[in-house]
């Protein structure tokens, strides 16, 4: 991630309000512990990039449960040059992989799908003896 983009993740995670802009943030930081937050972020991203790592595992288990196999970095948008906008009019992001994904998608939903099996039948629930209520002994005696 470039230093400059990284600033501005770094602003929004220890609270937009406190730093609205990396130009507040800076100046509070040596370059060391900018290195520091640097190597933590590696480590353990904080942010939108958990959001879409969350998001692209769901979206890879969802096409698994309809057999196609993909990984996560299919899934995960990457911001597209100024030559590749210019090319596609204003989409900013693409997604590697997305129209594979989608050919083998499309496939599967033209194919005829086998029978399917009920689901199995579970057994009835034990009767129980209906329960007594207590007694109690009324106030007073």
């Amino acid at each position: 991630m470039p230093p400059a983009r990284f600033a501005f993740e770094l602003c929004l995670a220890l609270g937009g309000g406190r730093f609205p802009h990396p130009d507040f943030l800076l100046p509070r930081l040596t370059g060391q512990q900018l290195a520091d937050w640097e190597a933590h972020f590696r480590d353990r991203p904080f942010g939108h990039r958990v959001l879409q790592l969350m998001l692209a595992q769901l979206a890879v288990m969802q096409a698994a449960s309809h057999g196609v196999s993909t990984d996560v970095d299919a899934y995960m948008p990457q911001v597209k040059s100024n030559a590749e906008d210019e090319e596609d009019g204003d989409a900013l992001f693409r997604f590697p992989g997305a129209a594979e994904i989608a050919a083998q998608l499309a496939a599967r939903a033209t194919a005829p799908s086998p029978p399917q099996q009920p689901p199995p039948r579970l057994p009835a629930p034990k009767k129980s003896k209906p329960r007594r209520p207590k007694k109690t002994k009324p106030a007073g005696t």
